[in-house]
């Protein structure tokens, strides 16, 4: 099982570029949305301060340089933090705010209704990065979805009512271990820890006995898969999975950078979480194959 589990999960990953070009589809049609947005924005946030400013006159593509130059001053050795802030109304405008004054030497108090024309810029701005922040979780979730089928087909294919059985029966389980977790915790809070552990082994015991109904049914014996060494060895397969994904993700973060780390360790997490929801069903289909 354990060599077939990581083998599975090394071919796999030749399925890479699916969710990471959904991902970079979402983020090009976001961004078709959210540039013309920010144009517009700040074309009409310079038309306002002219009309304030009368004395003045502000280039709309100064805005955007001095825009450009405080997002990447931001702190992008964390692009997490860096996006996070880039991506606030209040860092939005303290930006717009502090290139408006350099732009008009702050010689002139009209501080009061500058930060009028700053909150209406900011807002238009805020939504359409909002609408850029949709398409790309849409296409990050759309992703995923394609690459599972195509990781199902290539190692445990199986008929579109068995997974709604399957799938009915996941989200069963998964609300009753659920709701064992927080009864459990309400009355003892060590109790959590005991269940989280009979839990782990309950869900490999679940996913052999699903896998064995999907593909075994009628053509092995279910003792001779729901097995505590079959539990074992299914918990140890996707330990080591996880163990390759965090060995994979470290060494592109090293040679590349932390924010190609962070795509694409979650890219190759994707991959590793669903053969790991794939391998008893892949286990099964195999030992099935091999009896008959």
């Amino acid at each position: 099982m354990i060599k077939n589990g990581v083998k599975n999960y090394l071919v796999c990953l030749k399925y890479i570029l699916t969710p990471l070009g959904a991902m970079f589809l979402g983020i090009i049609i976001g961004l078709s949305v959210l540039i013309p947005v920010a144009q517009s924005c700040l074309n009409g946030l310079a038309e306002e301060v002219r009309a304030i400013v009368q004395e003045v006159e502000i280039d709309p593509n100064r805005l955007i340089e001095n825009l450009w130059e405080s997002i990447t001053a931001l702190d992008w050795a964390n692009p997490t933090d860096a996006i996070s802030t880039m991506f606030t109304r209040e860092w939005v405008e303290k930006t717009l705010v502090e290139s408006l004054n350099a732009l008009i030497f702050g010689k002139h108090d009209y501080t009061g209704q500058i930060q009028i024309a700053v909150e209406n810029a900011s807002t238009s701005l805020f939504t359409g990065a909002i609408v850029f922040i949709v398409f790309v979780a849409i296409s990050v979730v759309a992703g995923y979805f394609i690459v599972k089928a195509q990781i199902r087909n290539q190692i445990a294919k199986r008929a579109f009512w068995k997974f709604l059985v399957v799938a009915g029966a996941d989200c069963v389980i998964s609300l009753a271990l659920f709701i064992l977790n927080v009864w459990l915790l309400s009355i003892w809070t060590p109790g959590v820890i005991i269940s989280s552990v009979i839990s782990f082994f309950i869900v490999g015991a679940v996913a052999l006995f699903e896998a064995y109904l999907v593909h075994g049914y009628k053509k092995v014996a279910v003792k001779k898969i729901v097995t505590a060494k079959n539990i074992g060895l299914h918990a140890l397969t996707n330990f080591l999975i996880y163990l390759i994904w965090l060995a994979f993700t470290a060494v592109i973060t090293l040679l590349l950078n932390k924010l190609a780390g962070i795509v694409i360790g979650l890219t190759l997490f994707e991959i590793a979480s669903i053969v790991m929801n794939l391998n008893a069903e892949s286990f099964v289909k195999g030992y099935a194959e091999k009896t008959l």
